[in-house]
């Protein structure tokens, strides 16, 4: 079970923490990339979702990955639209 939490949520603007555990380390002990992919793609939703409304939908199309560093401890993670 991922040990994240939403920080803040407003209309188009999302961010979050996710805890780093030993069981989802990558094969480098850091956090795995897949899952902070994973979770930036949650925020994005609930970003996207936020400007939309109660009626609005929509399909994610394409999602990109720029790795900087390796993620250790808590990994703070920010989506605002462009």
């Amino acid at each position: 079970m991922p040990d994240f939490r939403i920080i803040s949520l407003e209309v188009g603007r999302c961010s979050g923490e996710l805890k780093r555990r030993r069981r989802s380390d990558g094969p480098f002990r850091c956090t795995h990339g897949v899952a902070l992919s994973l979770f930036a793609e949650t925020l994005a939703g609930l970003a996207v979702f936020s400007r939309l409304g109660p009626k609005g939908k929509g399909i994610l199309l394409k999602s990109e990955t720029e790795y900087i560093k390796k993620a250790k401890g808590w990994d703070i993670l920010e989506l605002r639209r462009r």
